[in-house]
């Protein structure tokens, strides 16, 4: 079982939470809830208050079958973090001295200043 994106194959996919097919028949009322429900700002919702209303649902005894667990943010970013932001900042500053060499035709003073200019460039999200 697999699909494809961007015109590459990818041998395994869902694991098989939707595999039931069932749907849902809504009223046109209810696909209106819906389809208001996506002009608000859920923002500041706790992410973890939509894990519960994602998990409460299933079967307890066929969630890790189905793979099916809501993980918090924090535990997602203590995997995502050495593994890609950091590798990505790193690469970021070696860009910035790179950039900045060829600008000026000399490498820059110090770290402080591609320190700096790092913090203004990555976005919010990069660096907390």
């Amino acid at each position: 079982m697999g699909g494809t994106s961007l015109l590459e194959d990818i041998p395994y996919f869902n694991g098989n939470l939707f595999a039931d097919g069932d749907v849902i028949e809504l009223t046109s009322d209810e696909l209106k809830l819906v389809r208001d429900a996506g002009w608000y700002d859920w923002r500041s919702v706790e992410p973890a208050i939509f894990g519960t209303l994602f998990e409460r649902p299933l079967d307890p005894s066929k969630r890790a079958q189905i793979g099916a667990y809501y993980t918090h943010p924090d535990d997602i970013r203590a995997g995502v973090e050495p593994v890609l932001l950091e590798p990505l900042r790193r690469e970021w500053r070696r860009s910035v001295r790179r950039s900045l060499t060829l600008v000026s035709g000399r490498p820059p003073l110090g770290a402080a200043l591609t320190g700096g200019l790092n913090n203004r460039c990555i976005p919010r999200c990069w660096t907390t």
